[in-house]
């Protein structure tokens, strides 16, 4: 059921962030659109959605390192997650980034500061 509401609020999302050039511009314009989502009220389902929607965005424009660096950053929240609830982790292999990060859970947060 989740995955069918992360695709509801990406469809929406990606709408939204189609209208912006630079990736922050698109970014906080998917999360604003996916918070401001009024048939699917959970937080943690709207940043997957808007997530979601960055990532097919870039995917469609051909933008295979811009997809790669939103999946790494994806996998790094998933593994601070994982490490939160006691899960060991490769921390050494989580440093090792190839890209300065794209913020996206800071972005999350600018979006609902309205």
């Amino acid at each position: 059921m989740s995955d069918t509401l992360i695709a509801v609020v990406a469809a929406s999302a990606k709408g939204d962030a189609k209208e912006h050039e630079s990736f922050k511009g698109r970014a906080k314009a998917a999360m604003g659109a996916a918070r401001d989502n009024g048939i699917v009220l959970d937080k943690e389902i709207q940043f997957k959605g808007a997530l979601v929607a960055l990532a097919s965005l870039y995917q469609e424009d051909g933008d295979d390192e811009m997809v790669g660096r939103i999946k790494a950053e994806i996998a790094q929240l998933r593994a601070i997650n994982a490490m939160q609830a006691g899960v060991p982790i490769d921390i050494d292999g989580l440093m090792k980034q190839k890209h300065e990060p794209l913020g996206l859970m800071g972005l999350w947060h600018e979006s609902a500061e309205k």
